[in-house]
Parts: C-alpha cells; sequence; structure tokens
C-alpha cells in the first residue's frame, strides 16, 4: 500500500513529459494516489519545445485529464468539476501553472472534497 493510497490528486501543468507537473503527478501517482491532471497543449505548442501527445503523458502517468485554459474564468471550476466527476472527490492539489492560483479565480475549494462535496 502506498503512502497516498485512497487519495485523489488534482495536478495543473501537466501538458508534457519534461514539465515540473509531470513529475510531481507520475511522483503522486508512484506514491499510489489516483491523479486527475489539467493540460493545455495551445501553450506548449506554440513554445520553442513544442508540445507532447496527451494520450502519451496521459498514459505516462495513468492519469485521467482535462484539457482546459485555466486563463479563461470558467477553467478552474470546470476542472474541478470533471476531476470530482472522475473521482468522486479530490484530497488535494498542486498548481503547477501561474494562471488562478496567482489571481484567485479557484472555486471555493475546502476539505469537504474528500467527502466528494465542493464549494
Amino acid at each position: 500500500m502506498g503512502l497516498l493510497e485512497g487519495r485523489v490528486a488534482l495536478v495543473t501543468g501537466v501538458s508534457r513529459r519534461q514539465g515540473i507537473g509531470y513529475a510531481i503527478a507520475s511522483r503522486l501517482r508512484g506514491l499510489g494516489a489516483e491523479v486527475f491532471v489539467q493540460h493545455h497543449v495551445p501553450h506548449d505548442a506554440a513554445q520553442p519545445w513544442g508540445a507532447d501527445s496527451v494520450d502519451e503523458v496521459l498514459a505516462g502517468i495513468g492519469a485521467q485529464g482535462l484539457g482546459v485554459d485555466l486563463a479563461d474564468p470558467a477553467g478552474p471550476e470546470r476542472l474541478v468539476a470533471a476531476a470530482v466527476e472522475a473521482f468522486g472527490a479530490s484530497t488535494c492539489w498542486c498548481a503547477t501553472t501561474r494562471g488562478p492560483a496567482a489571481t484567485g479565480r479557484w472555486p471555493r475549494w475546502t476539505p469537504r472534497c474528500s467527502t466528494g462535496t465542493t464549494r
């Protein structure tokens, strides 16, 4: 049994295998957590390093995910809703992107998420 067995983690910024988001999501998965990730391939595709195949990224972690632009005001709410729909709850999250974490646009999210509810 892994240290995070029975936990669900939401990790943002997981669009390519060479990024910090991928490394964090992989580590959480390795510790036994179920992982739901956010990816935004158009951002990486516009960068000099280019984008990876999202299917390969998700398969490499063993995660589910949603492609959503977190700069969109509705993006964080859609992401949290998708994670809750996929796993029924989320017990931790890691924002490796600048957007909502810096602007405070995350939906109100309390420890009650671990019981399957969001606020």
